[in-house]
């Protein structure tokens, strides 16, 4: 099944990922960390998997198109810059579009669309709240009644 990696580069992933500790790791270190291990995880048990990088701020943009070469995604990950503001919904409309686009009316056969939120860098569960009904509203607007029947929905 496609794979698409959305990473987050708006400024605030720049902030340390303790906010009472400056000296702690940025959020974008660990973000980077978690795509990498997830990579290896690919490399060992789904080595033929299609995967894509796709970046996201107030904009999404494809960093790697689909491809199974996990190192070319790893050096699309060093070569993100840091842009504006974080936009949710218009990740999860990239990230769709870019699978349509790629795999056509396949992608809408799809038994499971996994959103993976790898760390959500706030502790407002409002925002949190809004984030996944936009990506639920966002499935509907796409894929009409079918989205309901979706196997899995993460």
């Amino acid at each position: 099944m496609p794979t698409v990696i959305l990473f987050d580069c708006s400024l605030s992933m720049i902030r340390p990922s303790v906010e009472d500790d400056p000296s702690s790791e940025s959020r974008r270190a660990l973000g980077e960390h978690a795509v990498n291990s997830f990579l290896d995880s690919l490399k060992t048990f789904s080595s033929l998997e299609h995967v894509s990088l796709l970046t996201f701020s107030s904009s999404c943009n494809v960093v790697v198109p689909f491809t199974r070469d996990l190192d070319c995604i790893r050096a699309g990950l060093l070569a993100i810059p840091t842009n504006d503001k974080t936009f949710i919904q218009r990740a999860i409309r990239g990230a769709g579009e870019h699978l349509l686009s790629e795999f056509g009316p396949f992608a809408r056969d799809l038994d499971c669309i996994r959103a993976g939120l790898l760390a959500i860098p706030t502790n407002d569960k409002t925002f949190i709240q809004r984030a996944i009904r936009g990506a639920g509203e966002h499935l509907l607007s796409e894929f009409g009644p079918f989205a309901r029947d979706l196997d899995c929905i993460r």
